[in-house]
């Protein structure tokens, strides 16, 4: 294994571990949502530090799911390359719309809630959440990421790049994901979301585990082979 392939394979392994734990925390300490502007201003207001800390994590959580999906799709390339295909796209395109909606809904709210006038900045987030314009390419189309797993998790229960309930948790974590995004039910989205720590988690300690392992064994090597003479 090169150099180039090796590191690739460890950053897709940190990726992989690091990006569901840092939507698990963003997740967790995020405030609760409502679908009344008023209220929901009112819930930013009393936990600024709380809304912005958790939309920041989930910022970064879907900035370090772009590799950790690529990683995970580059385990069906040789035997499942169309899965990979569309579960890395559909994946990938969703993640882009779940932080459009976070800049736009998320970091909005806050800067509203900080406004003099609560009348308008009710009215402008009213606009905001149930506008057919931000909705449809932020909202709908980032269901897109529990779809693309889906399909990835078919891809690695057929080629058996991992445990059969490493497949079987990853589908199950998708599933409940679009469950908690679809509906804004934040306990379906964090067991989701869990869910998906733990079988990504596993599949990238993997991955991190036998790249040290190659380290190592390249390491021994020369001792192995010392030059005749």
């Amino acid at each position: 294994m090169n150099t180039t392939t090796e590191l690739r394979r460890r950053l897709g392994g940190v990726a992989l571990v690091v990006a569901p734990l840092l939507l698990l925390a963003a997740a967790l300490i995020h405030p609760k949502e409502t679908t009344d502007p008023a209220h929901q201003l009112q819930i930013v207001a009393g936990s600024l530090n709380r809304w912005y800390l958790a939309h920041l994590l989930y910022i970064v959580g879907f900035a370090a799911f772009v590799p950790a999906v690529l990683a995970l799709g580059s385990r069906l390339r040789a035997s499942a390359p169309r899965l990979e295909l569309w579960g890395a796209g559909l994946a990938v395109v969703g993640l882009f719309s779940s932080a459009g909606i976070v800049a736009i809904e998320g970091f909005g709210s806050w800067q509203l809630a900080q406004a003099a006038d609560r009348g308008v900045a009710v009215d402008v987030l009213d606009r905001i959440v149930h506008s057919a314009g931000v909705v449809v390419p932020f909202g709908i189309i980032g269901l897109a990421v529990p779809a693309g797993l889906i399909v990835l998790a078919v891809g690695v229960a057929r080629s058996r790049s991992a445990a059969p309930w490493v497949a079987w948790t990853l589908a199950a974590g998708a599933v409940l994901l679009a469950i908690g995004l679809g509906g804004t039910i934040k306990p379906a989205l964090v067991a989701g979301i869990a869910a998906l720590a733990v079988a990504m988690g596993t599949i990238g300690l993997g991955d991190l585990g036998a790249g040290v392992e190659s380290s190592a064994l390249s390491r021994r090597s020369p001792a192995s082979h010392p030059a005749a003479g």
